[in-house]
């Protein structure tokens, strides 16, 4: 990631060890965060893995997504640099969800 002042997050990349879990990659034992759900099962573990997975990839998304902001920066002819700028702020944790948005 190359633009690193305005994030909280741990740098990337991030990869999945043990199955679920989010490790730093080359910062030895670093976890990120760790997938789990309620229930156990044979699906319920590939959800957990996929689950870790699209966590792992969170930091590749995120400079995408700054990009992407850099690249078309007062562009209106992007239509989609308002939900661009909405998910890398909900990603530096400056938006809320709304738990009843969710359901």
């Amino acid at each position: 990631m190359k633009n690193t002042e305005e994030l909280k997050f741990s740098e990337g990349p991030w990869i999945v060890s043990d199955g679920l879990r989010v490790s730093q990659q080359g910062a030895g034992l670093m976890v990120v965060a760790e997938a789990h759900c309620g229930a156990k099962g044979p699906l319920r573990v590939a959800e957990m893995r996929a689950n870790a997975a699209l966590i792992a990839a969170a930091p590749d998304m995120y400079e995408v997504l700054r990009q992407i902001a850099h690249e078309c920066n007062g562009d209106g002819h992007f239509p989609l640099m308002g939900y661009v700028l909405d998910a890398m702020a909900k990603a530096r944790g400056e938006i809320e969800e709304n738990p009843e948005s969710l359901s």
